[in-house]
């Protein structure tokens, strides 16, 4: 599934995507970033041209991304996954 959003996205909590299946999801974000907190997991891939990715306190991103920038803190994880095709 390929989600297209205008302004940017968070995740604050909770799980957005399937663990087992990463590659089901595209989040392309067309202006802003997208942000993780507070535990957040995103199981997908990510498209930010003009935007950071911040993956913050215990967060993690299993996918991977494409974007202007990348800010990882706090014992945050980028955890790249193949896409299978």
């Amino acid at each position: 599934m390929v989600l297209v959003l205008g302004n940017g996205f968070g995740v604050n909590g909770g799980t957005v995507g399937n663990a087992a299946t990463p590659s089901f999801l595209e989040l392309e974000i067309f202006a802003g970033g997208l942000t993780l907190n507070n535990g957040g997991k995103i199981y997908g891939y990510a498209v930010v041209p003009s935007g950071t990715v911040s993956i913050n306190g215990n967060t993690q991103l299993v996918g991977g991304i494409a974007a202007d920038h990348l800010t990882i803190n706090n014992s945050g994880k980028l955890i790249l996954a193949q896409t299978g095709n």
